[in-house]
């Protein structure tokens, strides 16, 4: 079972093409921003489901933006 995350893709893992470095951002079973976390994907449990789309769960891009920028 997935940690339902929603999270940025930070970078390409070349190593691992299907396991990107990402950057969690929101708890979609909360409905809530959390604090930012990178992960990398190719040594963590957690695995990517699908692309989304901001306006598939009402979000805000500027907003995502804007709260990953100031978590650093």
């Amino acid at each position: 079972m997935g940690s339902n995350k929603r999270a940025i893709v930070e970078s390409r893992n070349d190593g691992d093409p299907i396991n990107p470095n990402v950057r969690s951002f929101y708890n979609s079973l909360d409905g809530r921003y959390e604090m930012a976390e990178d992960i990398n994907l190719s040594n963590n449990e957690d695995f990517i489901v699908q692309g989304v789309r901001t306006d598939d769960f009402d979000l805000d891009m500027n907003k995502i933006i804007e709260f990953l920028l100031v978590e650093g």
